[in-house]
């Protein structure tokens, strides 16, 4: 990741929770963290038939300034849009960038 001017998009990470629900279940729930800038690159797109229903999946990579604490568990979100992570990638392994795979998803 050579060019800075592409991390132009504020991204929240959230990490995913488990409560209680009361009633011997849980809900899962995403706690805001914090808020990083980052590049977002379209990779691929795939339109699926589901319950007689067309569906569609937009895979990007997400890249982002290197940070240990994120995982695949987790997810960013901009607004209302949600990007699922799937895979994280130290780029070079210099601890320098990561590349995320991410599913986004539509509320």
């Amino acid at each position: 990741m050579n060019e800075i001017g592409k991390m132009r998009h504020r991204l929240m990470i959230e990490r995913r929770e488990t409560v209680p629900d009361g009633a011997g279940g849980t809900v899962v729930t995403w706690m805001s963290g914090e808020t990083v800038w980052a590049a977002i690159e379209p990779v691929a797109g795939v339109e699926v038939l589901r319950q007689d229903r067309l569906s569609g999946t937009l895979t990007h990579r997400v890249t982002v300034r290197y940070r240990s604490d994120i995982a695949p568990e987790m997810r960013f979100r901009s607004g209302d849009r949600i990007f699922e992570i799937s895979v994280v990638r130290d780029i070079d392994e210099r601890h320098r960038w990561l590349d995320c795979i991410c599913e986004e998803k539509y509320l």
